[in-house]
């Protein structure tokens, strides 16, 4: 049985490493399962590997889900790490921010033969946050002390448009 052993980096995080070590027969589903608890993110976030050139340009896409529905995607539950990592040194992208395009980067370091059915992540450095949301704009996403000025704004043009009525039923508002 061969054994994978697998380096990720981050970007966002110099300090962050990740080691991988997978038997052949492990699903890309069962690995970004084992990422998503290793690093104690919300395994229901969509995130899709991508095998990468030496430019780390994203190629084949490997998702969790056809979001197309169209059955031209690779699916996670249908690929084992061993269908597609084929040599030493091969890059692939794990992509796990979908909003701002967030990823770690991932190299083959070994494949070995082994009597041993291995799966194990460690992790050292500081854990990129999963989901990096823009702190100065996350406010327009917020009510603040203005909805009350807004609300009395809209009031005073709907009141102007039909009056300070109300309508008791539905029926009513056809005499306007």
């Amino acid at each position: 049985m061969k054994q994978y052993t697998i380096s990720v980096f981050s970007q966002a995080s110099e300090n962050f490493k990740m080691q991988i070590i997978a038997h052949e027969n492990i699903l890309f589903s069962e690995l970004h399962q084992g990422i998503q608890t290793a690093l104690e993110y919300d395994s229901l976030q969509m995130a899709s590997f991508f095998m990468s050139n030496n430019d780390w340009t994203k190629e084949e896409e490997i998702a969790l889900i056809d979001m197309e529905d169209k059955g031209e995607v690779l699916l996670m539950n249908d690929y084992k790490i061993s269908d597609l990592i084929l040599a030493k040194g091969q890059n692939l992208i794990y992509l796990f921010d979908f909003f701002s395009e967030r990823s770690f980067l991932m190299t083959v370091d070994k494949i070995e033969e082994s009597q041993d059915s291995i799966f194990s992540i460690d992790v050292t450095g500081e854990i990129p946050p999963q989901i990096n949301i823009d702190n100065e704009n996350i406010e327009d996403l917020m009510l603040d002390d203005d909805t009350e000025a807004l609300d009395k704004e809209f009031d005073d043009e709907y009141n102007d448009i039909i009056g300070d009525e109300s309508f008791e039923n539905i029926d009513d508002l056809e005499d306007y």
